[in-house]
């Protein structure tokens, strides 16, 4: 495998770093990030409470949602 070496400010490392999942490299973090459609349009636009609030919200209603079953 072939690589590359990029440089990022401290302001951009520590924004990837948070944005890291447990065991991810940066690579596989990069991919998965770049792979989102147009990620800059929703990038920040959520602090991490407001974003934790909605995805529970979002798990809440899913719970609740009647799912029909096709045949």
């Amino acid at each position: 495998m072939a690589f590359k070496n990029i440089s990022l400010s401290v302001e951009a490392y520590d924004a990837l770093k948070r944005l890291q999942h447990a065991g991810e490299s940066f690579s596989k973090e990069v991919i998965r990030l770049a792979q989102r459609e147009r990620v800059s349009d929703v990038f920040g636009i959520f602090s991490d409470s407001e974003a934790e609030a909605l995805k529970k919200g979002v798990a809440e209603v899913r719970k609740k949602a009647k799912v029909r079953t096709w045949r």
